[in-house]
């Protein structure tokens, strides 16, 4: 992955950040969303316990979470640091949760690297407080665990305000923490402590189900669907068959942030058989192979991302169809076969309704024109009619 600087990194931003709008549209969105509301959340139960229980600590390791890994950083501290680490939370408490609501965030595509005093430090994510923007690494974000990411931006939303009158920059000492780094590790501590304190008062598991959503951000997706291009005997001869078993399938590739733009790949086959004059069966049998590119556009996309079909979408499909079509006639003593293709444009439109761990509802219509013909048989075939179709999609 490249690395760059962060002073790089604010001088070009618009080449290497794409702004989180909240609406799941980008990797980390949904992620990004329960994480600022499992903040507020914590916020709101921390100012009341602070009526309930007024000589509670919040710099500690709840018993039920001893082995937690965010405890390790507060198990570093003495005595002092953590009394400092509490009375830090209590009086930041509100300062956080404005800063929730006022921030903006921006996903950054390269790693970031800090450059201070002492050398290069890469980070997950930085600050710039008089632009109220919190630059966040996007990959590194999406594979932490959910109490990281929420300890992450806990610590970075300190960042957007000040204590005692005083800036709050990572690499100054304060009261107890009395060397280089001092704000880092009192920031470090405080935005553990009140992870696990909202873990522990079980407020933070009020979100985690949104994060079984199905996901549009996926960049790979299989569909299974019902039949959608079929091919029709408009003066309804006696050959004229239903086609009564097939399935399509079609794998998909969305480019990731680009524009909602992708590529994909259907296959289709399809079959039917019917007896005549008694003794005389007909098999037909129509495969299809498609690509084309694709085009999604959300229409709910200014729903609250915590409503369930918040991110339904639109999907418009230009296609390639290569159709190749087979008819066999038989009486039991001797056997008729021809065969036909027909290359053409299609269009789909699809509607996708999500359901949970990311898997969607797909239903919609296919056109397409394809005109095939057996002239040994003066049987003629077209597909000049709206198709409609229904299926299920995986994104992985």
């Amino acid at each position: 992955m490249k690395r760059i600087l962060l002073t790089m990194l604010f001088t070009s931003s618009a080449v290497l950040a794409s702004t989180f709008i909240g609406n799941g549209g980008q990797t980390g969105d949904v992620e990004l969303a329960v994480s600022l509301k499992q903040v507020r959340a914590a916020v709101e139960r921390i100012e009341m316990l602070k009526q309930e229980q007024p000589e509670k600590r919040y710099c500690v390791c709840p018993e039920n979470y001893a082995d937690h890994a965010l405890c390790e950083i507060i198990n570093k501290l003495n005595e002092d640091q953590l009394k400092y680490c509490d009375r830090f939370v209590v009086i930041q408490l509100q300062k956080l949760a404005r800063a929730s609501q006022t921030t903006q965030f921006e996903w950054v595509q390269s790693t970031m690297v800090n450059q201070n005093k002492i050398g290069e430090r890469v980070v997950d994510a930085v600050a710039q407080k008089d632009k109220k923007l919190i630059y966040i690494d996007q990959e590194k974000f999406v594979d932490l665990t959910q109490s990281k990411r929420m300890f992450l931006l806990t610590h970075e939303l300190f960042h957007m305000d000040t204590f005692d009158g005083k800036n709050l920059d990572d690499e100054d000492p304060i009261g107890p923490f009395k060397y280089q780094y001092g704000v880092r590790d009192l920031l470090n501590a405080a935005a553990a402590g009140i992870t696990l304190t909202s873990i522990d008062e079980t407020v933070f598991q009020d979100y985690t189900k949104y994060l079984s959503q199905s996901r549009s951000t996926k960049r790979h997706w299989f569909s299974v669907m019902t039949p959608s291009t079929s091919l029709q005997d408009s003066i309804k001869t006696r050959f004229d068959t239903e086609m009564s078993r097939g399935s399509r399938f079609s794998y998909q590739y969305q480019f990731p942030n680009l524009f909602n733009f992708g590529l994909t790949l259907h296959l289709q086959s399809q079959g039917g058989d019917k007896s005549i004059f008694t003794s005389t069966k007909i098999k037909q049998k129509q495969n299809i192979t498609a690509v084309g590119a694709t085009y999604r556009y959300f229409i709910f996309n200014t729903m609250d991302p915590f409503s369930h079909f918040w991110n339904t979408f639109v999907q418009f499909e230009v296609l390639t169809e290569r159709l190749d079509a087979n008819f066999d006639m038989s009486d039991g003593y001797s056997n008729a076969q021809s065969s036909a293709s027909s290359t053409n444009l299609a269009g789909r439109i699809s509607l996708y309704f999500p359901m949970k761990h990311d898997f969607w509802i797909n239903t919609g219509v296919h056109f397409s024109d394809h005109k095939v013909s057996f002239p040994e048989f003066d049987y003629n075939l077209t597909s000049n009619s709206p198709t409609f179709f229904l299926g299920v999609a995986y994104g992985l």
